[in-house]
C-alpha cells in the first residue's frame, strides 16, 4: 500500500533521451501498481529526471545530485540508505524499487527496475538451492541472524552502487553518442556550406564574365 521509488538520472543535459526514458518507464510502472499518489515516496538522483517526474504529476520528496565520478558513489549510497530508514520508520514504507538505465554496449542502454526491499523470497530460495561450488564448506562462528543481517546490508549497498554505476555508464555512453551525432551534423552542414559557397562563387564569376562579354559586344556595335 506504500511505495518508495528511487530514480537515477542526470543533472546535466546533452545525454539524449536518457532522463525522459527512465522517467516514463518509472511512471508507467508506479501508475499501474495501484498505489495512490499520496502513498508514494520518490527520491530522484539528478535534477533532469526529477523535472520529468514532476511534469508527469508525481511530486518528488527528495532530490540528490549525481556523483561526478565513481569516488562519489559511496557517500551517496549511505545517504540513500538513511533516507530509506527514515521513510520506513516514519512513513511505514516497506516496498522500495530502483529505476535506472542499464548499460548494454556501445551507446545502447535500457530502462531497468530492481526490487530493493523486501528482498525477494524466490531469490533467496534459489540461492539456498544452488549447489556449493567449492568442496570446502564455509565456516562461521557468529550468530546466524547477525550474519544474515550483515549480508542484507551488503546486498543493499551493492544494489544501490550497481544502480549508480549503470546509470553513470549509460549517461556517459548517451552523451558520447549525442556529441558524435552533433559532430556529424556539423560536418554535414560545413560540407553543405562549402558546396553553397562554391556554387555562389561560380555564379558570381559567370555573371561577371557575361557582363564583360556584353560590354565588349556593346562597344563593338558603337565602333561599327
Amino acid at each position: 500500500k506504500r511505495l518508495g521509488v528511487i530514480v537515477f538520472g542526470s543533472d546535466q543535459g546533452l545525454c539524449g533521451q536518457l532522463n525522459e526514458q527512465v522517467a516514463s518507464f518509472t511512471m508507467d510502472f508506479i501508475k499501474s501498481s495501484g498505489v495512490k499518489k499520496e502513498n508514494r515516496k520518490v527520491l530522484c538522483i539528478g535534477a533532469r529526471v526529477a523535472d520529468y517526474i514532476k511534469d508527469a504529476g508525481q511530486p518528488v520528496d527528495e532530490l540528490m545530485a549525481t556523483p561526478g565520478s565513481t569516488a562519489g558513489i559511496t557517500p551517496l549510497v549511505q545517504e540513500i540508505i538513511m533516507v530509506i530508514d527514515e521513510w520506513h520508520f516514519k512513513s511505514n514504507v516497506d516496498h522500495f524499487l530502483l529505476f535506472y538505465n542499464k548499460y548494454l554496449s556501445g551507446a545502447n542502454y535500457t530502462p531497468h527496475r530492481v526490487q530493493l526491499l523486501p528482498v525477494s523470497r524466490e531469490w533467496l530460495t534459489e540461492i539456498a538451492r544452488k549447489k556449493w561450488d567449492s568442496k570446502s564448506l564455509p565456516i562461521f562462528r557468529m550468530d546466524g541472524d547477525r550474519i544474515f543481517s550483515s549480508l542484507i546490508r551488503e546486498y543493499l549497498f551493492v544494489s544501490l552502487y550497481r544502480a549508480f554505476a549503470e546509470s553513470l555508464a549509460s549517461e556517459n555512453a548517451s552523451r558520447l553518442a549525442s556529441m558524435q551525432n552533433a559532430e556529424k551534423n556539423i560536418e554535414e552542414q560545413l560540407q553543405d556550406l562549402h558546396v553553397q559557397f562554391h556554387r555562389t562563387r561560380q555564379m558570381t564569376i559567370t555573371e561577371e564574365l557575361l557582363d564583360i562579354v556584353s560590354g565588349f559586344e556593346a562597344l563593338q556595335e558603337e565602333a561599327s
